[in-house]
């Protein structure tokens, strides 16, 4: 295939559009869906907080002693995405989870959401302030579940470029058809064909192409045409000098077979003199 080959350099073109508009596609749609992820995750960091200090609440207030610290320890090993801690206004602890590093956690003037480095908390208070939760997410957690988002979106990629790049190709071969059928009959004409090339069936894209190529080969055969009157003119014009000297020539008695000019020159000189 050559390098400058218009069905290659489309077929490249047409699926480097398809890929960046299937890039800019799966970017917006990873953005409007990484929005929605942040209110779906921060929507279950408040309730899993909510539920946690409602348990938590009745574990303070049912306690025997003050200020003690329980830490809930876990029934198995697993992967967690929430600790907290529960503190009161002193900053004391009361409850934490068990992989809660109570350093991590800052004490928040107001409830709400907060972020603080690579962490997003979930602060709460209960029983007017007296029982103080604080829950936090890694924002890795969250980033781990938008990559995978974008590498679902972007995979699709590595398949669908070069199967459109196949597709695009052979269909552009399909639609080039019609040219290929009038390139075969530019191939037939020559010199002594200048028939004018089948109208019938060719797209409009291809009709004022081959209208024009019509017009061209009408006036080449004209042209060839008054060349080949002209030569039979010209030939039929020094036909008849030429005839009319050898008749002369037959006069002064020299023979068509004489073998030199200068001897025709001379004889033609002796026999007029006399």
């Amino acid at each position: 295939m050559k390098g400058n080959s218009i069905r290659l350099r489309s077929a490249f073109l047409l699926s480097g559009i398809v890929t960046l508009l299937w890039l800019g596609t799966a970017m917006a749609t990873l953005r409007l869906v990484s929005e929605e992820m942040a209110e779906v995750f921060d929507s279950a960091l408040q309730e899993t907080g909510q539920r946690i200090l409602q348990l938590a609440v009745v574990d303070v207030l049912n306690r025997d002693e003050e200020g003690v610290n329980r830490r809930v320890t876990g029934l198995a090993e697993h992967e967690e995405h929430f600790t907290y801690v529960v503190r009161d206004p002193e900053g004391r602890l009361l409850l934490t989870s068990h992989r809660a590093r109570p350093e991590d956690f800052p004490l928040f003037p107001d409830s709400g959401f907060h972020d603080t480095g690579d962490m997003r908390f979930y602060q709460e208070m209960a029983v007017r302030g007296t029982v103080i939760l604080t829950i936090a997410e890694p924002l890795s957690h969250r980033r781990e579940a938008v990559v995978n988002m974008a590498l679902s979106l972007a995979l699709p990629l590595l398949v669908t470029v070069p199967l459109s790049l196949i597709a695009i190709f052979y269909g552009l071969g399909f639609g080039l058809r019609p040219l290929n059928r009038l390139r075969d009959q530019l191939a037939q004409r020559g010199a002594t064909r200048l028939a004018p090339l089948v109208r019938t069936g060719v797209p409009s894209e291809l009709g004022p192409i081959v209208d024009t190529i019509n017009d061209l080969l009408m006036r080449l055969e004209r042209a060839f045409a008054a060349e080949r009157s002209f030569a039979a003119n010209a030939a039929h014009e020094l036909r008849t000098p030429w005839q009319g000297l050898w008749g002369n020539c037959s006069v002064c008695g020299i023979s068509r077979k004489t073998p030199k000019p200068e001897d025709v020159l001379m004889r033609w000189n002796i026999r007029c003199d006399a």
